[in-house]
């Protein structure tokens, strides 16, 4: 069988291996936008978040999270392409005096037990000031395997590469754990009801503290109230992103970006 007609699976479907190859050459379709954190007032985006996802002859489209299913070979050629991408958006930012502070790319499972990660960084930032606005966001599937990531933030940390850790504030987040990774940004998943709840929400507080104890900042994600954007800013985190479904007062920005549009934003601004 050719390589042309090798076939790959992603959740009971094929993909056919030439199409997917592609990425590696930069050729195939991926569309790539940035989920903005905003302030607490919705006056300012403080940071982004890359997401994309994968168009294909077969399925239509791939999503980040099917995504970790392809080969590591291909999943790391991805990643790769998604970090330069950002490294350029987030240098054009820099440019034009705009006060988003990061931009930071999921890293899929797959790449975080990879030895050539600092490396292939630095060829793309080359020590590049502009590449401490980078950062890698590990997701939570990815920390049941402690050891790699211990040695994946610790290699990020030597190459001026901060982290973000989702998935703060979940049940089976691994909290203890956070002690020895010293993440620079937590994305807290839950607890937004909690907190608007009197007799739980001194718990929750507790948590953000403890994430703050840390010197990470927290950004909330699915904001649907107003209610919950008071406790936040009572709160002190670091920003929040809107669910789609919010309704309230305030002007955040719910769609995530194409990258002209983030760099309108900053212009604006």
């Amino acid at each position: 069988m050719s390589d042309e007609d090798k076939m790959i699976e992603v959740n009971g479907e094929y993909v056919r291996a030439s199409a997917l190859s592609l990425i590696e050459a930069g050729v195939t379709p991926i569309e790539i936008k940035y989920a903005p954190i905003s302030d607490l007032y919705g006056e300012e985006i403080m940071a982004l978040i890359l997401q994309y996802s994968v168009h294909n002859l077969v399925t239509g489209e791939i999503t980040s999270d099917e995504a970790e299913t392809l080969d590591d070979d291909t999943i790391a050629a991805l990643f790769f392409r998604l970090i330069r991408k950002a490294y350029t958006l987030i240098t054009k930012l820099r440019r034009l005096g705009s006060n988003i502070k990061w931009i930071a790319v999921p890293c899929p499972k797959a790449v975080i037990g990879r030895t050539d990660v600092g490396e292939r960084i630095r060829a793309v930032t080359n020590g590049d000031i502009a590449a401490r606005g980078l950062r890698v966001m590990i997701r939570k599937n990815a920390l049941s395997d402690k050891a790699a990531v211990a040695a994946f933030t610790s290699e990020m940390g030597n190459e001026g590469i901060k982290t973000v850790i989702e998935g703060f504030g979940d049940a089976d987040f691994p909290l203890r754990d956070m002690l020895g990774l010293l993440p620079d940004a937590l994305v807290m998943t839950g607890l937004l009801d909690e907190l608007t709840d009197r007799t739980k929400a001194p718990g929750v507080r507790a948590l953000i503290d403890y994430a703050k104890s840390l010197k990470a900042d927290v950004i909330a994600s699915g904001v649907s109230r107003d209610e919950q954007v008071r406790e936040l800013r009572a709160a002190d985190v670091f920003g929040l992103i809107p669910a789609a479904d919010y309704s309230g007062v305030y002007d955040f920005i719910g769609k995530p970006l194409e990258a002209i549009a983030a760099l309108m934003t900053a212009r604006e601004g």
